[in-house]
């Protein structure tokens, strides 16, 4: 399958009731496949294009692209803030939903294959039985690209949400249907506290997409059984991330 190149420019006309305000006029977002669901830039198809709507975003800049790990994640965000100026930065709000801790991937200069940052591509490892050591290994690169983007943000005062695809930090945990694991067992216990203190929305072991889908029924439209459907996209979007940017003070909520 052809997927859209990064970024994914999203600016039409809104086709989603307005819930939230927010001052900022610019929507910047990657992620995985649990992000970039839509082929397609015509409407909203997709959280970030769900978010750009609901919260009247003048335009989403997505840079999610399916299979990636949180080496191209962290990356797309510190490459995208990298040539904006200070006085501009008031325009931006971010979101980030992070992906599975056991991805790795490499950089080249020379290839044809997406997602690229610049001149810049980004090739995913196939790994099969990761050792524990290796885990560890993985689970500390994914915690401290996290931990990154995080005081990057922070030190440049720009707004930001972070969540991930999948509940990977708060038990009990549930199993999943690809090859992650989680950061218990596989990361030091001061890095995952410093992990867990961090703003995620959710907290809520359930509340994650994934698991959301799961309790909610939400994979039923959905052939692999795993990604959630439109509906649960955007279900999870009303009932779970946007109330949480909300509690968070980043966003208000339209008084209807």
């Amino acid at each position: 399958m052809t997927f859209l190149p990064v970024p994914k420019i999203m600016q039409w006309c809104p086709s989603l009731d307005q819930h939230y305000q927010t001052t900022s006029s610019i929507l910047v977002t990657s992620g995985c496949s649990f992000t970039s669901s839509t082929l397609q830039l015509e409407n909203a198809a997709s959280w970030p294009g769900y978010m750009k709507d609901r919260c009247r975003f003048d335009s989403c800049v997505d840079y999610s692209y399916p299979g990636v790990g949180n080496k191209y994640i962290g990356d797309s965000i510190l490459y995208h803030f990298n040539t904006v100026a200070d006085q501009d930065l008031s325009k931006y709000f971010v979101v980030v939903m992070w992906s599975g801790i056991d991805r790795e991937e490499t950089c080249v200069t020379a290839d044809t294959q997406n997602p690229r940052l610049g001149n810049i591509h980004y090739n995913r490892i196939t790994q099969k039985n990761i050792s524990q050591e290796e885990k560890a290994k993985l689970a500390n690169q994914s915690a401290e690209r996290i931990l990154t983007t995080y005081n990057y943000l922070k030190s440049r005062k720009i707004p930001f949400a972070f969540t991930f695809y999948s509940n990977l930090l708060f038990p009990p945990f549930i199993p999943k249907r690809d090859t992650t694991f989680e950061f218990e067992k596989h990361t030091e216990s001061q890095v995952l506290k410093q992990l867990k203190l961090l703003p995620w929305i959710p907290t809520d072991p359930m509340s994650f997409p994934y698991e959301y889908a799961f309790v909610n029924d939400y994979f039923s439209q959905n052939d692999d059984n795993f990604h959630p459907s439109a509906q649960g996209h955007l279900k999870w979007l009303d009932q779970i991330l946007l109330p949480g940017i909300c509690k968070q003070g980043l966003i208000n909520e339209l008084l209807l």
